[in-house]
C-alpha cells in the first residue's frame, strides 16, 4: 500500500504488519503460537472446571487461581485468534475501534493478572504467618472484594488509553509494526506531540508493576522469615512447598515483563522482530504455563484431572500393593504360553489366512524392491538405498513375528521358552525403532533434495548414508537393550499365560508380581525418545517441504517435484520398460496435447481455451455465447482441484480408500443395528440414521469426484449439477439435525433417566427423524430453484471445484446474485447455528447434572456414554467452522486449499463416525466380530 501524507482524526482501519522481517515465516510461527493457545485454553478451562466441581478446593488460594485463569483466558483470546488470522490468512486490516478495544483488554487484563498475583501472595502470607486466622481473615466476602478491587483497578487505570488515542490525529501511516494493537505502537503513528500520553501510560505501568512487585516481595520476605523460625526442617519445607507454584508463575510473569521493558527502553540496536517476538511471548507464556505449573505442583488438582482420565494415583498405589503381594504367584517359569487372540481361539484358523497372505506379499514385495534397487544402477541414490534398508528391516520384522504367530494359529504351538521370549521381545521393538529412524532419514533426504537440490549429492554422499544407518542401528540397540534385562529381573509371575500372539514387553510385565512402575516409565521413555522424536522431525521436514513446493511458481513443476520422488513410479518404470522413455514421462509430456485432442474430438466447433488456471482447460458445449456470457448452459465442467491437476490421480487414492471405508463402516453399522434387537434404542436408531445420511452424502460426491480424478470425466449436465448440489447440502443439514437429536437423547438419558423410554418413544423418534428430513429438504430446495429460475447468464461454465457446491455455481453467474448469497447464508446460520446452540445447551445441562452426581464412578460412567457423540459432533462442526472461516477470511489462501478443505469436510465425518462408534460401543464391536465369524 502506498504511504501518503494524510491527516485523519480517526482512521477507519489500521494494518497490522505482523513480525517485521519474518513475514515469510508467519505460517510456521503460527503453529507453536496456536499450540500454546490451545494448551492455555484447555488448561485454564480444566482448572476452572476442577475447582468448581471439587468442594475441597473452595479455598482462597484456588479461588484466586480461578480468577487468574479467567484473566488468562480473556488475555490470550483477545490476542491469539486475531494474530492467527494475520499469520495464516493474511488478514492484516483491523478497524480503528476494534484496535482500541483490543488494546484496552490487553493492558487492563495484564494489570489484573499482576493484581491477582499480589492477592495470591497475600493469601500465602496469611496462610503461613497467621494460619489459625486464615479462614476468618480471607472470607468469601473479602475474596470477592479483593477480586472486584483488582478488576476495577485494571479498568480505571486503562480506560483513558483508548479515549486519549481516539482524540489524536494520525498522519504518518496506518501500518502498525506489530502483531496486535499495542499502546506505544499506535501512539507512534500520531502526528502531534504525544509526550503527555506516553508519560501517562508509562506512569500507570510503573505504578502498577512496581507497587505489585514491591508488596509481593515484601510478602515473601515475611513468609521466609516465618518459615525459617519454624522448629523442624520438615515443617519449613512443607510451608515453602505451598508457595512453589505461586513463585514459579510470578517469576515467569515478571521476568518476561521486565525483559520486554528493558528491550523496549534500552534495546535501540535490537532488531524490531526481537522486540515484537518478546512482546508476544509476554502475553502467551504466562497463560500457557500457569495451568501447567499449578496442575503439576498442586496434588488436589493433579488427582482430580487424573481421576477424569481414569488414572487416579490412589488406584495406581492399590495396583502396586496388589501386585507386590500376589497370593498365588509362581516363580519365573521356564516356558510361557502365548494365548493368541483371546476370545477368538475358535477362529484362529480363519484369522491365519489373511495373516499368511499378507506375510507372503510382504516377503515378495520387499525382496522385489531390494533386488530391483541392487540390479538397477540408476536407483543407487540415497532415497532408494534408504528404501532398500527399510525393506530389509520390514523383512526382519515380519520374520520374527509371523512364523511364530502362524504356529499358534495352525499347529497350536503356544509354548515359548523364557529366553526365546526375551529374544523376541528385544528384536520386535528394535526393528520398529529402526523403521522409525529410517523413515526419518527418508524425510531428511526429501528435505535436502527439495531445499538444497544443488548440494544434494555432496550432502548425502555414501559416507553420510553409512553413518546415518549405523546411528539408527546403534540407537535401536541402545534404547531396547534394557528391555530383556529388566524383564530378566522379574522373579515371580501371576500366571505363565501371555495374552498375546507374540512376546510384547508390556504384556510380560503386566503378568509379573511386584512394583512395575520402573517398567512403565521405561516403556513411555522408549516411545517418546524414539517414535515421538522421529514423528516430530518427520512432520517438521514435510512442513518445510510443502512450504518450498507451494512457493514454486509453475504448477507443472510442483507436480513433477511431488511425483518424481515416489518410489512406485521408479519401480513401475523399471518393470514396464528398462529402455526408452518411461510411461510417467510420456504422460506428463503429452498432458496438454491429450486434453486438446480429447476435447477437439468430442466437441469440435465448440472448443474454447481458458488460461485462467495456468493450463489449457476446454469449455463445455453451450446453448449460446453472446456478449461474453453463456445463456442457459446445458453442461458445466468441473475442474477438480485447481492447481493440483497433475497430482489428482494420486489424491484420488486416499479419497477412494476413505470412501470405501466409509461405505463399509456405515453399512456395517446399519446392518448390526437392524439385526441386533438390544440395539433398538434411541441412541442407536439415531446412529443408524446418521450412518444412512453419511452413505448418501458420500455417494453423492465421491463417484463423480473419482471420475474427474481418474477418468478425466469433468462434464456434468446443468440439471445433474443442481441435483447433486441439492442432495449434498440436504444430507449435510440432515447430519447436523441428527447430531442435535443425539445430543437431546443424551440429555434425556442423563438428566431424566427414569423418563428416558417414556419421553423418547418410537413415535417420537419417527417424528424427530421425519422433522429433520423434511426441514432439510424444504430449506435446501430453494438453492437449486433460485439458480434455475433466476440465473440465466453465466460468465463461464468452468466450476472451480470437484463437485457442484452452491456458492461455486452461483459465482459463475453474470447477474445480480445477492439473493442467492443471502439465502445461502440464511440456510447456514439458521440450520447450523440453531443446531450448535442447542447442542451446547444440552451439554451444559448434561455437565451440570454429571458434576452433581455423588460418586466418581457414576460421573465417569455418565460421561462415557457421551464421549463418542462429543467426538463426532466436534469433528463435524470444527471442520464446518474451519471451512467457513477459510472461505470468509482466506482471501490469500490458494484455491486448492479451499477445495481440499471442502472435500475433507464431506469425506472425514462419514469415515470417522463408524470408526468412533465401533471402537467406543461394545455392542457394535461384538456385532462386527459376530458378522465376520458368521461369514467364516
Amino acid at each position: 500500500m502506498a504511504l501518503a501524507n494524510y491527516t485523519e482524526e480517526s482512521p477507519m482501519t489500521f494494518l497490522l504488519m505482523g513480525i517485521p522481517g519474518l513475514q515469510h515465516m508467519h505460517v510456521w510461527i503460527g503453529i507453536p503460537f496456536c499450540s500454546m493457545y490451545v494448551v492455555a485454553v484447555v488448561g485454564n478451562v480444566t482448572i476452572l472446571a476442577v475447582v468448581r466441581a471439587e468442594r475441597s478446593l473452595h479455598e482462597p488460594m484456588f479461588l484466586f487461581l480461578c480468577m487468574l485463569s479467567v484473566t488468562d483466558l480473556v488475555l490470550s483470546t483477545s490476542t491469539l485468534p486475531r494474530m492467527l488470522c494475520l499469520f495464516w490468512l493474511g488478514v492484516h486490516d483491523i478497524a480503528f475501534d476494534a484496535c482500541l478495544t483490543q488494546m484496552f483488554f490487553i493492558h487492563s487484563f495484564t494489570a489484573m493478572e499482576s493484581g491477582f498475583f499480589l492477592a495470591m501472595a497475600i493469601d500465602r502470607y496469611v496462610a503461613i504467618c497467621d494460619p489459625l486466622r486464615h479462614t476468618t481473615i480471607l472470607t468469601h466476602s473479602r475474596l470477592a472484594k479483593m477480586g472486584a478491587a483488582v478488576l476495577l483497578r485494571g479498568v480505571a487505570f486503562f480506560t483513558p488509553h483508548p479515549i486519549l488515542l481516539k482524540q489524536l490525529p494520525y498522519c504518518r501511516t496506518r501500518i502498525i509494526a506489530h502483531t496486535y494493537c499495542e499502546f506505544m505502537a499506535v501512539v507512534k503513528l500520531a502526528c502531534v506531540d504525544t509526550r503527555a500520553t506516553k508519560r501517562y501510560s508509562l506512569s500507570v505501568a510503573s505504578v502498577i508493576g512496581s507497587s505489585d512487585g514491591f508488596f509481593i516481595a515484601l510478602s515473601y520476605v515475611l513468609i521466609l522469615r516465618a518459615v525459617f523460625h519454624l522448629p523442624s526442617r520438615e515443617a519449613s519445607l512443607k510451608a515453602l512447598g505451598t508457595c512453589g507454584s505461586h513463585v514459579c508463575v510470578i517469576l515467569v510473569f515478571y521476568s518476561t515483563a521486565v525483559f520486554t521493558f528493558l528491550t523496549h527502553r534500552f534495546g535501540h540496536n535490537v532488531a524490531p522482530q526481537v522486540h515484537i517476538f518478546i512482546a508476544n511471548m509476554y502475553l502467551l507464556v504466562p497463560p500457557f504455563l500457569n495451568p501447567i505449573v499449578y496442575g503439576m505442583r498442586t496434588k488436589k488438582i493433579r488427582d482430580h484431572v487424573l481421576g477424569f482420565l481414569m488414572v487416579n494415583e490412589s488406584d495406581l498405589e492399590e495396583l502396586r500393593l496388589r501386585m507386590s503381594t500376589c497370593n498365588n504367584s509362581i516363580p519365573r517359569p521356564l516356558l510361557f504360553v502365548l494365548a493368541g487372540i483371546q476370545g477368538l481361539e475358535s477362529s484362529h484358523g480363519w484369522f491365519s489366512v489373511p495373516f499368511f497372505l499378507i506375510f507372503v506379499i510382504t516377503i515378495m514385495g520387499n525382496v522385489t524392491i531390494v533386488c530391483i534397487i541392487r540390479m538397477e544402477k540408476s536407483l543407487h541414490e540415497p532415497m532408494f538405498l534408504l528404501l532398500a534398508m527399510l525393506s530389509v528391516v520390514d523383512l526382519c520384522l515380519v520374520s520374527v513375528t509371523v512364523p511364530r504367530m502362524l504356529g499358534i494359529f495352525w499347529m497350536n504351538a503356544k509354548e515359548i521358552s523364557f529366553d526365546a521370549c526375551l529374544t523376541q521381545m528385544f528384536f520386535i521393538p528394535s526393528f520398529y525403532v529402526m523403521e522409525s529412524g529410517i523413515l526419518l532419514a527418508m524425510a531428511f533426504d526429501r528435505f535436502v533434495a527439495i531445499w538444497y537440490p544443488l548440494s544434494y549429492i555432496t550432502i548425502l554422499d555414501m559416507k553420510v548414508l553409512v553413518k546415518m544407518v549405523l546411528a539408527i542401528l546403534a540407537r535401536a540397540i541402545a534404547v531396547l537393550t534394557p528391555a530383556p534385562i529388566l524383564a530378566k529381573r522379574l522373579e515371580s509371575f501371576q500366571t505363565h499365560i501371555i495374552a498375546y500372539s507374540y512376546c510384547a514387553y508390556m504384556a510380560v510385565v503386566k503378568i509379573a508380581c511386584g512394583d512395575i512402575s520402573d517398567h512403565i516409565v521405561y516403556g513411555l521413555m522408549v516411545i517418546v525418545a524414539s517414535v515421538g522424536f522421529d514423528l516430530f522431525f518427520i512432520i517438521l521436514s514435510y512442513g518445510l517441504i510443502l512450504h518450498a513446493i507451494f512457493r514454486i511458481p509453475s504448477r507443472e513443476a510442483r507436480g513433477q517435484t511431488s511425483d518424481a520422488h515416489m518410489f512406485t513410479v521408479g519401480v513401475r518404470d523399471h518393470v514396464v520398460s528398462t529402455k526408452g522413455q518411461s510411461l510417467q514421462e510420456r504422460t506428463e509430456g503429452n498432458h496438454e496435447e491429450d486434453w486438446s485432442a480429447h476435447y477437439n474430438r468430442g466437441h469440435s466447433g465448440h472448443h474454447l481455451i481458458d488460461w485462467k488456471f495456468g493450463g489449457i482447460l476446454p469449455h463445455c458445449p453451450i446453448m449460446s455465447f453472446a456478449n461474453g456470457t453463456y445463456f442457459k448452459p446445458s453442461v458445466f465442467t468441473l475442474i477438480g482441484i485447481p492447481g493440483l491437476e497433475t497430482v489428482q490421480h494420486w489424491i484420488g487414492i486416499p479419497f477412494f480408500i476413505s470412501f470405501t471405508l466409509a461405505a463399509i463402516g456405515n453399512g456395517l453399522l446399519i446392518t448390526i443395528i437392524h439385526s441386533e434387537h438390544s440395539l433398538h434404542e434411541p441412541m442407536y436408531v439415531f446412529l443408524a440414521i446418521l450412518a444412512a445420511t453419511d452413505l448418501g452424502l458420500t455417494l453423492c460426491i465421491t463417484p463423480k469426484m473419482l471420475a474427474i480424478f481418474w477418468l478425466q470425466s469433468r462434464e456434468i449436465r446443468f440439471d445433474s449439477c443442481l441435483i447433486q448440489m441439492y442432495f449434498t447440502h440436504t444430507f449435510q443439514c440432515m447430519e447436523s439435525g441428527i447430531l442435535l437429536a443425539m445430543a437431546f437423547d443424551r440429555y434425556v438419558a442423563i438428566c431424566e433417566p427414569l423418563r428416558h423410554s417414556a419421553v423418547l418413544t418410537r413415535k417420537v423418534l419417527v417424528s424427530i427423524i421425519m422433522s429433520v428430513t423434511i426441514l432439510a429438504s424444504v430449506i435446501i430446495i430453494m438453492c437449486p430453484l433460485l439458480i434455475k429460475l433466476s440465473l440465466k447468464h453465466f460468465r463461464t461454465t468452468l466450476i472451480a471445484h470437484s463437485y457442484c457446491e452452491h456458492m461455486a455455481v452461483v459465482k459463475l453467474a453474470a447477474e445480480n446474485i445477492r439473493v442467492n448469497k443471502a439465502y445461502g447464508l440464511f440456510v447456514a446460520f439458521s440450520v447450523l447455528g440453531f443446531d450448535v446452540i442447542f447442542i451446547f445447551l444440552f451439554y451444559a445441562f448434561i455437565f451440570q447434572a454429571v458434576f452433581k452426581l455423588p460418586q466418581k464412578e457414576a460421573r465417569l460412567k455418565a460421561f462415557n456414554t457421551c464421549t463418542a457423540h462429543i467426538f463426532v459432533f466436534l469433528q463435524f462442526y470444527v471442520l464446518t467452522f474451519f471451512t467457513s472461516f477459510i472461505h470468509r477470511f482466506g482471501f490469500n489462501v490458494a484455491p486448492y486449499v479451499h477445495i481440499l478443505l471442502s472435500n475433507l469436510y464431506l469425506l472425514i465425518p462419514p469415515l470417522l463416525n463408524p470408526i468412533v462408534y465401533g471402537v467406543k460401543t461394545k455392542q457394535i464391536r461384538e456385532g462386527v466380530i459376530r458378522v465376520f465369524i458368521r461369514k467364516g
